[in-house]
């Protein structure tokens, strides 16, 4: 018998292209929450009654922090690298679906769409999108 593992959250999801910046709300080893000191080339640094240190675990962004939250259109915009516009919006009940979108406009000329129920995850399938 198998048994699949459960649905990955959002943060988990952003996990893989997150841009960290010092103030950043990140989930611990523990499940709980911290701030983000300090960045190298090794990643995302929190402190504790050791100084400062990585995590030894993969770090996930917090998006229940309302900061970390701001931090997606940045982090999309240079997943994507040569974005020359981002436009997010909420559609209404009058067209067939209700909900959020991210529309990441290349300077090639391309643009891309992504939907959401919700704005967090509008945000999270143009990251994971990006080349």
């Amino acid at each position: 018998m198998t048994t699949s593992a459960p649905p990955l959250t959002l943060s988990e999801r952003a996990r893989a292209r997150w841009v960290w910046m010092r103030g950043q709300s990140i989930l611990d080893e523990s499940g709980c929450t911290a701030l983000v000191q300090d960045v190298d080339e090794s990643g995302p640094l929190i402190e504790d009654e050791d100084g400062l240190r990585h995590l030894t675990i993969a770090p996930v962004p917090d998006l229940t922090d309302e900061l970390t939250r701001l931090a997606l259109p940045a982090v999309v915009r240079k997943a994507w690298g040569s974005v020359h516009s981002v436009r997010y919006g909420k559609a209404t009940d009058t067209y067939w679906w209700s909900g959020f979108f991210v529309a990441v406009y290349i300077d090639d000329g391309t643009a891309r769409t992504f939907y959401g129920d919700t704005e967090v995850e509008a945000w999270i399938k143009a990251l994971e999108a990006a080349p």
